[in-house]
């Protein structure tokens, strides 16, 4: 298991580089609210999405109020992303992405 500070190192790359990609995003579309240990991001001004941290367990959660829906993220040093601990090979960037591309038309990663 990797180390707090590495988890953290790694949850605060993640939330920098959604907050990069958003950054030029039509707010009505897509807004991001950084808050303490999470990001929540409004889609279309009524569907929530959020991603924390979950320190003590190494993890990142992510919840999809309008589905309903958590999901528990880890990291895979061998693939260099955040796995979901279900076994259903949800990589986290690209199913985040793919929750935004059904809600607002686009997404904002580009793989």
């Amino acid at each position: 298991m990797m180390t707090e500070i590495e988890f953290r190192q790694k949850a605060k790359a993640l939330f920098g580089v959604i907050e990069k990609v958003t950054e030029s995003v039509d707010p009505d579309k897509l807004e991001v609210i950084p808050g303490q240990g999470s990001l929540t991001l409004v889609l279309n001004k009524k569907s929530k999405v959020v991603l924390s941290l979950q320190a003590p367990v190494r993890q990142m959660w992510l919840a999809l109020a309008h589905k309903g829906e958590a999901h528990h993220f880890n990291w895979n040093s061998d693939q260099e992303s955040w796995f979901d601990d279900k076994g259903k090979n949800l990589e986290l960037k690209s199913y985040l992405n793919k929750v935004i591309v059904e809600q607002v038309g686009f997404g904002i990663f580009n793989s």
